[in-house]
């Protein structure tokens, strides 16, 4: 290409794993998969080769010289322009399959086009031109790409199994896997964006053959290397010569065997693509000392964890000084919600967080084979070599791999260090690899307890000299089938191995190694793939051994389909042992229904949670069923979903099958409308995104109707209404079954069935307090965050409240969000930081004013003085007083209230801004920090919908009032306090031989 370059990559061995370079998001098989993700702003990607915007946010040259000194090889690499010839555009289209109307529309495009040149005098008379795509106009970025693409296709063709390079594990590169992830293999060959390309070898045979096709294929179109701007970059490949001559053909001719050399320059260090020196500190501080343009990133980088809580503590510090108060707010109120007396403001460290550990699902779980392959290769290396073959996203990592970032992303790094300190992790939910025995001996030993309890290393190698690598090589499982509990899952060695192993050194190990393998259960695998046999502890100091055993982290070693099928046995079942009637079948024929129901269960000092249930009926039989309370995470979207899977999976072993299908209702609109879409689309239009709430059940259900043959035609009915119609009586039926006294009873629940694991992805976020969050996941960091922050006791006000004991309804947004004059909001943030300047507060750290109160009054000036006590307020608290009274009796009298319930609502309301020990928990008045009494631990309201909005309303009321008052007082304290001079620093005489400690 003339003005163009190639970079040539030369890797010495075949098989080398490369930590950060993710693949490209164009495959060989589907070449057309990944286009809309291959083209980015301001710098476009060609599609099968390695995006350039992966490759800046992982330093390519350095993992590759990490991973030269295990295996060493050579690297090499060239920019070129984006093509213009369209003939190779039309090729493409052809080659893969695109309507050929593109070309004809492109030819019209292109035909008597008008031109003008821009020279140092001006433009030029404009002239015509036919057959050439103008360079940096809108469709030469994606002609590029498709043309370009080609070539990668063909050197894949061309070049000889030797000759390309894969990249795997370290254990896969010593043919030694220890576990499937290890037997991974990604072949690439080329990375390319518009202006560079780099071609990925293992030899320097493999370069010359590759340069050469590529260069035959250029030639073609019309392209011409400049060899000249060229070069080769070999990393620990020994003594190498200055130049290296690379072949090339004769751009006129280049189906001519005649072949030229040019010269290319070899370097070891550092080269240069995309305009950008890599691996050249010299030549980069330069650059950024002369000029810093700031860079246009193509992808959204996650920061590290001290960078983003530095830059929340500079926003802190900008809004301090811009409300003027004296002293700084406690920051972390000013990013806590307004449930737990913060401000709301948008955290950059909790979206930081989230973005590292959605980006780290996301790689794991993408949906281009390349870019997930590329990752669980990583994280094979990760748990192997890093973590002595423990998990390390599964929340028992103590240490940290901040120093692995040559070596690991960036952004892994940031995601481990937010589960930890939320006591979070990412769990494979397919472990049936330890269920078939396809994982290493070694490989287990290293994460149960050590000798004499396990057999030592060397015990192990002797195994692995006779042969004997793997579990399934000396044992299989003994299982009883569907429901068993964990402990009955045994391993039962083989029969007659010790025959096979009497030629060789582990002949007499083996009963050792017998009876060590008799004692282990699934359970045992599980925990210590996770590294929990080892001792390790939870953030909150719990053995994290004791959140296996309630959690059923065992189940996961279970193949999903036997997970699927116990689930669906345990419906069944429930259905089997239901004596409610079902649907009378001379009305109802060809009908089925379910519903849902979901009520509040809150606890004392317990996180609030809901109990679900669901409901299916139909002619033939019905079913009442809940969702397992471990689940927390769950709500009435679970249980309608659920509602459906039971109603479907009757259906399908119903004993009375008809030809037609039956209608399904359900009053739950939406689960309708995602079922038709999912039905009614092609499946390569409709891909529900990966944060679609309760995907997993959804998948459940499409299974379901997949396996039936006669699938049920779900249909929506409204819920609650006085029809007389047969789908509303039916979903009346359902509704009364799900929401009875008795499905929510605590003394005689329902039967429970847990959410499915076997139907998520295989890396879920999973929380030991709530389950697996499918989605809606920066919410829950955000909150488990929150939850950790107010657990704090050295965070303010949890100084001087006990949070627990107060009203917990939260505030009214209005004061705080869409008031004109935020003054109200400033005084609370400062108040609840016990930042506000009185004079206790000045003297105590000042010592420049009298700590007692400025009116004159016998006590010390403390903020709950000011607020409560001091008389020189009186008259505000009284005007406050009679309006917020006046406000809470109209809103009791328009709720046509008990007149014992107004009454006590009033009492309580007259001692909001004084002292009460009936009223208050802490026996003093706290309406200044914005904390209301518990009014519902006072005098209970009805519990119905009314009644708890009567109840939201009159607390809002008093907290508005409250700030209000607050601000009023503290507006007037400022007023009269103002003419107090300002507090200056105390100078002193530095002796002569110490002002050196002064200098700048």
């Amino acid at each position: 290409m003339v003005g163009g370059r190639w970079w040539l990559f030369v890797a010495s061995t075949p098989c080398v794993s490369f930590y950060d370079l993710i693949i490209s998001h164009f495959y060989l098989f589907n070449p057309l998969l990944a286009l809309d993700f291959a083209l980015r702003p301001t710098r476009q990607v060609s599609p099968y080769p390695l995006p350039y915007h992966y490759l800046r946010h992982h330093p390519l040259p350095n993992s590759l010289e990490v991973r030269a000194s295990y295996d060493p090889y050579d690297i090499h690499a060239g920019p070129r322009l984006p093509c213009s010839e369209p003939e190779g555009f039309y090729d493409a289209v052809r080659a893969y399959g695109l309507p050929l109307s593109l070309i004809d529309l492109d030819k019209s495009a292109q035909d008597n086009v008008p031109y003008q040149v821009k020279t140092v005098h001006g433009l030029t008379e404009p002239f015509t031109l036919s057959g050439i795509t103008q360079q940096g106009g809108p469709f030469s970025p994606l002609k590029s790409t498709l043309t370009t693409s080609m070539v990668n296709h063909w050197l894949h063709d061309s070049l000889p199994n030797d000759d390309r390079l894969y990249f795997m594990s370290r254990q896969g590169k010593l043919d030694k896997p220890h576990t499937p992830d290890d037997r991974l293999r990604l072949h690439t060959q080329m990375v390319e964006a518009m202006d560079d390309s780099i071609l990925l070898m293992p030899s320097l045979k493999a370069v010359y053959t590759s340069a050469l096709h590529a260069d035959r294929f250029q030639a073609a179109y019309g392209w011409e290397t400049n060899w000249s701007k060229s070069l080769l970059y070999a990393t620990q490949a020994g003594e190498l010569p200055a130049t290296i001559a690379m072949p090339s053909v004769d751009p006129a001719d280049p189906d001519s065997n005649a072949i030229a050399h040019y010269p290319v320059a070899v370097t070891t260090d550092f080269f240069d693509f995309l305009r950008v020196q890599i691996n050249d500190p010299t030549a980069q501080s330069e650059k950024i000392l002369s000029d810093f343009p700031y860079p246009p990133y193509l992808s959204y980088q996650p920061l590290t964890r001290s960078s983003s809580e530095e830059l929340d503590c500079l926003v802190a510090q900008r809004v301090h000084e811009y409300l003027g108060f004296p002293f700084r707010f406690n920051h972390h109120l000013l990013y806590a919600p307004f449930s737990h007396l913060g401000f709301d403001f948008r955290s950059i460290a909790r979206l930081n967080d989230a973005a590292a550990v959605q980006g780290m699902l996301r790689d794991l779980n993408h949906h281009v084979p390349a870019f997930r392959v590329m990752a669980r290769i990583t994280l094979a290396d990760w748990t192997c070599m890093l973590n002595d073959c423990q998990g390390p996203l599964e929340g028992t990592v103590a240490r940290s791999f901040a120093r692995s970032k040559r070596t690991l992303p960036t952004a892994w790094i940031t995601a481990l260090d937010v589960l930890r300190e939320l006591g979070l992790a990412v769990r494979l939910t397919d472990q049936s690899h330890l269920f078939t025995g396809d994982v290493a001996l070694r490989h287990l030993v290293r994460g149960l307890p050590p000798p004499p309890t396990t057999p030592d290393s060397l015990v192990i190698t002797n195994l692995e000299r006779a042969g004997i690598t793997h579990l399934h090589q000396v044992a299989s499982w003994s299982y009883s089938g569907p429901g068993c509990a964990s402990q009955g899952a045994r391993l039962i060695p083989h029969p007659n191995l010790d025959a096979v192993l009497r030629r060789y050194s582990a002949g007499r190990d083996w009963p050792t190694v017998a009876r060590w393998l008799g004692q282990l259960t699934l359970e045992d695998l599980t925990r210590a793939a996770a590294g929990i046999l080892r001792g390790s502890r939870s953030r909150d100091g719990d053995h994290r051994g004791h959140h296996g055993q309630h959690d059923a982290r065992w189940t996961l070693a279970l193949p999903r389909k036997v997970r699927q099928d116990a689930a669906e046995w345990l419906i069944r079942a429930a259905a089997s042992l239901s004596n409610t009637p079902p649907l009378p079948s001379d009305e109802f024929a060809n009908i089925i229904a379910s519903d849902a129901s979901a009520v509040d269960r809150s606890w004392p000092f317990c996180e609030a949670s809901k109990h679900v249930t669901f409901a299916a009926a139909s002619t033939t039989s019905t079913l009442l069923m809940s969702i397992s309370p471990l689940d927390r995470c769950a709500s009435s979207l679970h249980g309608e979903i659920l509602g459906l899977i039971s109603a479907t999976l009757l259906h399908l072993h119903s004993p009375q099958q008809s030809s037609s299908p039956p209608t399904l209702f359900t009053d739950h609109l939406n689960s309708v409308r995602f079922v038709d879409n999912h039905l009614t689309l092609p499946s390569d239009h409709y891909k529900p995104p990966s944060f679609t709430p309760a995907l997993s059940l959804y998948t459940w259900l499409f299974d379901l109707l997949a396996r039936s043959p006669t699938p049920p035609i779900i249909s929506y009915t409204p819920a609650h209404t006085s029809s007389t119609s047969l789908p509303a009586r039916a979903n009346s039926f359902v509704d009364r079954l799900a929401s009875s006294p008795d499905a929510h009873s605590l003394q005689n629940p329902p039967l429970a069935i847990s959410l499915p694991t076997f139907t998520l992805p295989d890396y879920s976020l999973h929380s030991p307090t709530h389950g697996y969050i499918e989605s809606g996941l920066p919410a829950f960091l955000s909150s488990r965050a929150t939850a950790l922050l107010a657990s704090r006791p050295d965070i303010r006000p949890n100084l001087s409240l006990f949070r627990a004991l107060y009203d917990a309804h939260a505030p009214p947004l209005h004061p705080y969000t869409r008031a004109s004059s935020a003054y109200s909001a400033a005084v609370q943030l400062y108040s609840r930081s016990s930042q506000l300047d009185t004079a206790f507060t000045r003297y105590s750290r000042y010592g420049d004013c009298s700590p007692w109160c400025h009116a004159g009054c016998a006590a010390v000036e403390t903020a709950h003085h000011v607020f409560v006590v001091c008389p020189a307020f009186d008259r505000f608290r009284q005007s406050a007083l009679r309006d917020v009274i006046r406000d809470t009796s109209e809103q009791l009298t328009t709720a046509k209230t008990t007149p014992t319930l107004t009454e006590v609502v009033l009492r309580v309301t007259s001692a909001l801004f004084s002292d009460s020990s009936e009223v208050w928990p802490q026996h003093t008045s706290r309406y200044y920090l914005g904390t209301m009494p518990p009014l519902q631990n006072i005098i209970r309201f009805p519990d119905t919908l009314d009644g708890r909005r009567l109840l939201t309303r009159v607390v809002q009321a008093w907290h508005l009032a409250s700030i209000r008052l607050a601000s009023r007082i503290w507006g007037e304290y400022k007023r009269r306090t103002s003419s107090r001079q300002p507090y200056t620093s105390p100078t002193f005489d530095v002796p002569q031989h110490l002002t050196y400690l002064l200098a700048p």
